[in-house]
């Protein structure tokens, strides 16, 4: 489990929001929380469902979901993960936008009895203006309701809105993925390793490879109806798009 001695020494600038963390300074927070945070956090999962959430910041609710998800305990930590996104409090630590990403990802995936739609509204009112996260789950939102054109509408959109910004192309060619739709998500990211070549943008040339890989991962997979390898290649997805979200 995470301290807040871990989150405060990582170094990138996605490392420590995909932990549901700003990168605010530690330091600057009052003694007593931050305490009650790292007490918490080192709690077993009985002790840790015990305790009166009524009484605890947002900064210790967090630590109260990550012992929950680590005793697998899904039902616990989604419940805490709803309290945070839709309580409407402020706190300069919790990165809430990460957190309603991750929610509104398990409502389309249907791990949680939850509209998609509030979450992503939710998700609006929590991110920049200029973040294009809102936008680009718009278009995942409409494919889950079954509203295909408007969704590759909604997803070109995007790319034109933010034709020079390659995390949104991958994020977009990762949906694409997770959605079966590999051959639009190798024209994304053709686009994308083309900006980037011509920019020498090293590091994203580096995402983009990956993502080639886990796309050829998927492919393989649905064609050998592979279900193991197929959830592997899911999570891998996932795990970018987060990451993606989080780097803008």
């Amino acid at each position: 489990m995470t301290d807040h001695d871990d989150i405060i020494d990582v170094d990138s600038d996605d490392m420590g929001e995909d932990l549901g963390y700003t990168e605010f300074d530690w330091d600057k927070l009052p003694q007593q929380d931050v305490a009650e945070h790292d007490r918490i956090i080192e709690l077993t999962a009985a002790d840790a469902r015990s305790l009166n959430r009524d009484s605890l910041t947002d900064l210790q609710l967090w630590a109260v979901a990550q012992v929950l998800a680590d005793d697998e305990d899904v039902d616990g930590y989604q419940a805490i993960v709803h309290q945070l996104v839709f309580n409407g409090r402020e706190h300069p630590a919790i990165d809430y936008a990460s957190i309603a990403g991750d929610l509104l990802m398990s409502a389309i995936l249907g791990e949680v009895s939850i509209n998609a739609r509030d979450v992503l509204a939710r998700l609006h009112d929590l991110c920049d203006p200029d973040d294009a996260t809102p936008q680009v789950s718009e278009g995942l939102v409409l494919y889950a309701e079954g509203n295909i054109e408007q969704a590759m509408a909604a997803y070109q959109a995007v790319l034109d809105d933010f034709e020079d910004d390659l995390f949104v192309y991958l994020q977009v060619a990762d949906h694409f993925a997770l959605l079966g739709r590999f051959a639009d998500a190798r024209e994304v990211l053709d686009k994308a390793d083309e900006i980037a070549r011509t920019e020498k943008d090293d590091e994203m040339i580096v995402w983009i490879n990956a993502a080639r890989q886990d796309i050829l991962a998927a492919e393989a997979a649905d064609e050998e109806e592979d279900e193991d390898a197929a959830a592997a290649a899911r999570d891998a997805f996932l795990e970018r798009v987060q990451s993606l979200a989080n780097a803008q």
